[in-house]
């Protein structure tokens, strides 16, 4: 940065010796963390008082001008080195959820899948591959209404969907779905919104719990 900082001294002039130096802090800022920026500012305020701050060739600084400069730029770098590692750190912790949340997701043994409001699946944890029989692969990018939501129940899944979707409350209910062997499936059923960064809702998700076992008891009770 000194040295491009040389040539093209006679078309910036000697008035922003610290131009060439930002990217560099920019650069240092987003490959490498807090400290190594730091001391790139550190380095890059040496090279810049002693190179190119009147008198060059000494690291004494007589203007207040050239102080006031050099402590904003000294300024300047610990804000981009604080931005950056908070972002970097902010990440991190997000990636950290994040892979928490889908371990808790794909643990569950209640089925749990993600799913467009064309009823389109985009997500399907180990739950609900026990549950309906159909593995992650198979059912992914394909439609509920033509795997596991039987043709008399599609009308309620539209209706619910619709609701989610124009940010009406669901509660739970009882439905009916298919497994991927033909057996009816008697489900205990719960669909909340996904909303993106902005907040907008973008898609469902849908909690199903088997409840047939329980249907079939309160049967030989009736």
């Amino acid at each position: 940065a000194t040295w491009l900082h040389l040539l093209v001294r006679p078309l910036v002039g000697p008035s922003v010796p610290f131009i060439t130096y930002f990217p560099g802090v920019f650069v240092c800022a987003l490959l490498t963390g807090f400290g190594p920026t730091l001391l790139a500012v550190a380095l890059s305020a040496l090279a810049a008082a002693y190179w190119l701050i009147t008198p060059s060739l000494s690291l004494r600084v007589e203007e207040s001008g050239a102080w006031i400069g050099l402590l904003l730029f000294c300024l300047f770098g610990y804000c981009v080195a604080w931005f950056a590692e908070r972002t970097r750190r902010n990440r991190a912790q997000a990636h950290v959820a994040a892979t928490r949340l889908g371990d808790l997701v794909d643990s569950s043994d209640d089925a749990i899948f993600g799913i467009t409001f064309a009823g389109v699946l985009t997500d399907w944890n180990r739950g609900a591959e026990q549950l309906y029989g159909f593995t992650a692969r198979e059912m992914i990018g394909r439609s509920l209404y033509d795997t596991i939501v039987p043709a008399e129940q599609a009308e309620q899944l539209r209706e619910v969907l619709e609701r989610v979707r124009e940010g009406l409350p669901c509660d739970q209910f009882t439905t009916v779905r298919r497994h991927k062997n033909g057996q009816t499936l008697y489900i205990s059923k719960r669909v909340s919104p996904i909303h993106d960064a902005s907040g907008e809702v973008v898609g469902a998700s849908a909690i199903d719990r088997d409840i047939s076992q329980q249907r079939a008891s309160e049967r030989r009770r009736n």
